[in-house]
C-alpha cells in the first residue's frame, strides 16, 4: 500500500511542478529558463526519489 501511495503522489505532483516551472521560467525568464527549469526539475526529481528511498529505509 505504501508503494502505491508513493507512486500516486509522484504521478500527481510531478506534472504540477513541471508545468509550474515551465510556465514560470518560459514566461518570466525566457533566456535562462530552459537551463534553470531543467536544473530545478532534476533537483525536484532527486528530492522525490531521495524521500521515497528514505521512507523505504525507515520502514525496514
Amino acid at each position: 500500500m505504501l508503494v502505491l501511495k508513493v507512486v500516486l503522489i509522484i504521478a500527481v505532483l510531478f506534472p504540477v511542478f513541471s508545468a509550474t516551472y515551465d510556465y514560470f521560467f518560459n514566461d518570466i525568464i525566457p533566456s535562462a529558463g530552459n537551463i534553470l527549469s531543467d536544473l530545478l526539475k532534476g533537483t525536484l526529481l532527486g528530492l522525490i526519489v531521495g524521500l521515497v528511498l528514505n521512507v523505504f529505509k525507515n520502514r525496514k
